[in-house]
């Protein structure tokens, strides 16, 4: 399930914004971590604060919503839980990491989903 989240946000992150995910990767890698979807999915924090050390606390929540967030949310079928989600990215990573962790694990909990 995980490999076609990753390949549906990295597919939706090359319409948005060419190269921005190549360069993601490079950057986590290069710090020692995993691809930039893979970090999202097991790790957002980090991806997080990746992001705000690179671009500033604005431009990473703009990032992490649009390039991450909003697509995860469009495969889960969740778009609704967008306001919810951004709200917690900004006010506590570590309830927005269990909500996405919550959201993956129910996505493989329902059969048949993915």
């Amino acid at each position: 399930m995980e490999s076609k989240l990753e390949g549906f946000i990295r597919e939706s992150a090359f319409r948005k914004v060419p190269g921005l995910i190549n360069a993601l990767d490079l950057l986590c890698i290069y710090s020692g971590l995993e691809r930039s979807t893979t970090l999202f999915l097991r790790e957002p924090g980090k991806l997080y604060a990746i992001l705000k050390e690179l671009y500033g606390h604005e431009a990473a929540g703009f990032i992490l919503i649009n390039v991450f967030l909003k697509p995860l949310l469009s495969f889960l079928n969740k778009v609704e839980l967008l306001p919810k989600a951004s709200y917690l990215m900004e006010a506590d990573v570590n309830e927005f990491a269990e909500l996405i962790k919550d959201l993956l694990k129910c996505a493989l909990e329902v059969p048949g989903e993915l």
